[in-house]
């Protein structure tokens, strides 16, 4: 696989992700922008991570363009060095924090890679790089199912190396994808199928293992692959963050890992995690603001216990519609994965004494799979809510010129000062056709 990859990039740093080796653990960085080459000090990777490490590259111009690349070496002292195959990329930096720069990203999610040549992710990754360079993405963000562990081995037991190569199985043996994840910068969270199909703390699980040990030995693979690149908003322990892009601001929720289905437990995410999403939502709930789930916040899923919608959730997802309403934050969208079809939905919030605020929801799903999801999956219209208490009524919306249910496929998301664009793209497909596209005010 890729031995670099681009992780987070603000306006003047930037987290370079690289892989060494148990013969070339040393690692060294070059950036180069248009003031020269920047270097980093090298990091010595350790083998109780994969021999996996990120750099933190700081001191770099606002909106500018820079390349970077990694030369492995034996040891510190070494005079030998070893390039291997996919060891530079390319990023550009954020605009300052507040700049109205109008700017495009990429959504995608369940990259099905483990049936051979009946799945095999090439040709979609192929797709994703030229859309991202087509489009001048400014980075893409994974949401979800970025392996899958469970798939053809349903069942099978943890084990951390395991793990490990259903990474490198995914990224390693499709260079396109190794080649796609230099290219601009990437923000990715876990879903399911990186720790075991409809994983929740307190369920039994299909391998017969504990959960917390399931749980212990994907997240360890989880922070070195994926993780470990992203922003460290909140410390080195929890997997949720934020970042901002431009004026628009992404907070990016943990759905999995603090889940329990239970009562009377039952929780999508702690209230740890609950309390940081309202100090960002009440902190900019006059801007643009971006939340991914990896699973859909506002379509109501028909016949599931995994969702936001779902039984267990509901209370939960009430509480953050509660505190949208309370904070008057009327321009939300939610970025989501997971059930193999790409959507535009809208869920409305209405009350006394107040006009109706509209919550939106952009699904992209999946970028490489066999299933899919057709429309009556959802459930649309008015929804009795768990809190009789609540100050508002709410209903969801979804129609099918904004419901696209081809399979493998990728969204392409673009931000103005008031408005949101997307366009569907088959990432089976090499011709660059518009699937399905639409605006709205945000």
């Amino acid at each position: 696989m890729s031995r670099l990859i681009v992780g987070h990039v603000a306006h003047q740093s930037a987290r370079i992700w690289v892989r060494g080796s148990k013969t070339h653990p040393v690692a060294e960085l070059e950036v180069r922008g248009s003031g020269g080459p920047l270097s980093a000090k090298p990091i010595t990777l350790e083998e109780r991570h994969f021999f996996t490490g990120v750099f933190e590259v700081d001191g770099l111009a606002q909106d500018e363009e820079y390349s970077c690349s990694v030369t492995f070496l034996g040891a510190q002292d070494s005079t030998q060095r070893f390039v291997p195959k996919y060891a530079s990329g390319a990023f550009r930096t954020s605009p300052t924090p507040g700049t109205q720069t109008p700017f495009k990203f990429l959504l995608l999610s369940c990259n099905l890679h483990s049936l051979g040549v009946v799945t095999s992710p090439d040709a979609a990754y192929r797709k994703l790089s030229a859309m991202g360079k087509e489009s001048k993405a400014r980075f893409a963000i994974h949401a979800g199912d970025q392996i899958y562990y469970d798939v053809p081995r349903w069942g099978r037991d943890p084990d951390v190396d395991d793990y490990r190569n259903t990474y490198l199985d995914a990224w390693e043996d499709c260079e396109p994808a190794a080649e796609f994840l230099t290219e601009l910068p990437h923000y990715m969270i876990l879903d399911d199928h990186e720790i075991i199909d409809n994983f929740a703390n307190d369920h039994a699980i299909s391998s017969g293992s504990p959960p917390y040990l399931q749980l212990a030995l994907a997240t360890k693979a989880y922070r070195e692959f994926q993780h470990m690149h992203n922003p460290q908003s909140f410390g080195s322990g929890p997997l949720y963050y934020k970042f901002d892009a431009g004026n628009a601001h992404f907070f990016v929720f943990d759905t999995r890992t603090e889940r329990y289905g239970k009562p009377p437990g039952n929780q999508m995410i702690s209230p740890e995690q609950l309390g940081r999403f309202r100090s960002w939502l009440k902190a900019n709930s006059a801007e643009q603001l971006f939340v991914v789930s990896s699973v859909p916040f506002v379509t109501n899923v028909r016949q599931s216990d995994d969702k936001w919608s779902s039984q267990p959730y509901r209370a939960q997802r009430e509480q953050i519609l509660d505190l949208i309403w309370k904070c008057e934050a009327r321009r939300v969208c939610f970025l989501t994965g997971d059930m193999h079809n790409s959507h535009h939905a809208t869920l409305t919030l209405s009350g006394d004494g107040q006009s109706d605020i509209v919550v939106h929801e952009l699904m992209s799903s999946p970028v490489n799979q066999l299933g899919k999801n057709r429309i009556d999956k959802y459930a649309t219209g008015a929804e009795p809510p768990v809190d009789q208490k609540l100050p508002f009524r709410y209903s969801t919306r979804i129609v099918k010129k904004e419901f696209f249910t081809g399979h493998s496929s990728a969204m392409v998301i673009s931000v103005t000062k008031a408005k949101v664009g997307y366009e569907v793209y088959r990432t089976k497909k090499e011709a660059m056709k518009v699937e399905m596209s639409g605006t709205f005010a945000l």
